[in-house]
Formats: C-alpha cells, structure tokens, sequence
C-alpha cells in the first residue's frame, strides 16, 4: 500500500510537471474541440493538419477550420503554408517537404512496458509485470494485439507465473456501428485456486456489436453486448468449466491535454448457464514524457468471472514503457 501510495504521487507529480511547447496553427472542431500544430495542405474540401500529439490527421472543411498564430512563425521549423508549397504541380521537379497522408491508414505502434503492482485482496502482494502491445487502424478496422506476462508473490512465496495473449479486431460499420471479435488465451503455470495449487488454461472467445457513442480524434466513448465462450481446465485435476456467457462493455479512449491518454473498458457478465454474474474492468492512465518513453498508471478489477479464475480482486499497477 505504501508504495502504491508513493508510485501514485511520483505518477501525478510527472503528469502535471512538464514544459511550455511552441504553439502554431489551432485546428478548432465545430464543437469546441482543438488542436495544435501545423496546417500541411488544404484542397477539395479537405485539410490535411499535423499535430505532434496525433500525427497527421484529414479534416473536412465543413467540419473544422484553423486558426493561424503568426507570432509563432519562428517557433516552426516547416515554412509557412502556401497552396503553391503544399500541393505542388506537376510540373514541378522539386520533392515535396511533406509526404501525402494515406488516408485511413497507418503503420503498426506499439509499446513494452515494465511494472511493479500492488494487489489489495486478503494479503499484500507483490508483483512483477511485463506488457507488449501492438496496434494498426485502418478506415474501418482496428486491431490490437497484447501480450502480458505477470510473476506474482505473497510474504516472499511463489503464488503466480501468468502468461496471457490476447488479439481484439473491430470493424467499423455505418450509422456508428461496429462489430468486435476477440480471442485471449491465458496460460497459469503456478496457480493457488481455493488454496490448491492449480494450473490452469483459459481459452475466451468474443464476438458482439456495439455503437460509438462519442466519435471525434480526441474523444471516443462506445458500448456493446456481446456473446462469449469461456473455456477453463486445471491442468493436473479434473476440473472443467465451460459456459456461454452473455456481456455488456463499455469502452472510452480519451486523449487529454500535456501528452495525457485514459484508456478504459468495463465488462459486465452473466451467465444463463451458471446463473451468475461478473464484472472486469480495466483502466489506464499514461502519460508521455518524451516522444519515446511513458508513464503509465494502470487500475484492474475482476469480480467473479464465469471461468476457473473465480478471484476477486483490485489492482494497481505502475508502468514504464517504451512506445515505437
């Protein structure tokens, strides 16, 4: 507790330190929203607008419109905006200072993070956590790839050696809908289920709809149901379970001011099988220190999932990572 205490307040005290950036264009969203960094192009309705907390990002002109901040020339390393540098004729041989957007599509990002964790359950716990995350989006689908590796300890005793992989596929659809698919197996080498020391698998597997809520660059909030497949054996006993198990979600990915992400997505279980219910929730907060490091504080909660991993628990999690 203490020094989930401590690794909280070093946490805050990063997020709110941090330097003054030069400021340049402001992108300014019809409803209020804004964004600063440097008008690249703007042709047949479109604007083409770079942000170094978004990257290069395609507005429509009907939606959005830019604000110019002159005093903040010298502070921009590209030269101002002209029509005739930004969108160059063809009979220019020169190369362009700007590559042209795909539109709707980007390369795979990705973070390795390193972690320590405080579990408040029965017993003080310690410990030691590892995540590698991969994504891509493109216009209508976004993938996201995760692998979690945990080595847990009580008083000093051996108590898990967790490996987890996880891949989770949305696609888009019209009138703000979507559909996800998602696979995760989990892997417990070293397991005390009801003080037994259990091994176990867990095999999960997802499909549902959902609709976006709230969908803008810095703001997205959706919900869902879903239908899943809960598949669990103890290793070295004959315990099984497998049930169908119905679910609601929550999901929001917010982007804050001073390079400051929340991640969140809540799920509510029940089962018509077993004839009981589950919560999971999990919720992330980081910030990016520099354009390759981050701080991140992460909050777990499961209360009986409809699987062997019947514990309740709560957990706290402080991460160092490394985004490319």
């Amino acid at each position: 507790m203490i020094f989930a205490a401590r690794g909280t307040l070093i946490f805050f005290a990063l997020l709110c330190a941090g330097g003054s950036c030069a400021r340049a264009d402001t992108l300014i969203f019809k409803d209020g929203d804004r964004v600063v960094g440097k008008l690249l192009a703007s042709e047949d309705g479109t604007m083409v607008f770079r942000s170094s907390r978004f990257g290069e990002i395609r507005v429509k002109s009907s939606e959005a419109r830019v604000e110019r901040d002159p005093g903040a020339a010298n502070d921009v390393a590209d030269p101002p905006f002209s029509a005739a540098t930004a969108v160059p004729s063809a009979s220019r041989n020169s190369t362009p200072s700007h590559r042209p957007v795909q539109e709707g599509r980007s390369g795979w990002t990705g973070r390795i993070a390193i972690g320590t964790e405080s579990v408040h359950d029965a017993s003080d716990q310690k410990s030691l956590v590892l995540d590698l995350r991969l994504e891509r989006k493109w216009t209508k689908d976004q993938l996201h790839n995760e692998l979690h590796y945990e080595y847990r300890t009580v008083d000093g005793i051996k108590q898990s050696d967790d490996l987890k992989i996880s891949g989770y596929w949305k696609h888009g659809m019209p009138d703000r809908l979507f559909s996800v698919c998602r696979s995760a197996v989990e892997w417990n080498r070293y397991a005390i289920l009801d003080n037994v020391f259990t091994p176990y698998v867990v095999v999960q597997q997802e499909l549902g709809f959902g609709y976006r809520l709230l969908n803008q660059p810095t703001r997205k909030i959706s919900t869902g149901i879903s239908e899943n497949l809960f598949n669990g054996r103890a290793i070295h006993s004959e315990r099984r379970v497998r049930a169908r198990v119905e679910s609601a979600f929550v999901e929001m990915d917010l982007k804050l001011p001073f390079d400051t992400k929340l991640i969140q997505r809540s799920v509510f279980y029940y089962s018509t099988e077993l004839g009981r219910s589950g919560v999971e929730s999990n919720v992330e907060l980081s910030r990016r220190l520099t354009t390759a490091l981050s701080l991140g504080l992460q909050h777990q909660y499961q209360r009986n999932l409809p699987d062997l991993r019947l514990q309740s628990f709560e957990r706290l999690r402080l991460l160092l990572g490394y985004d490319f």
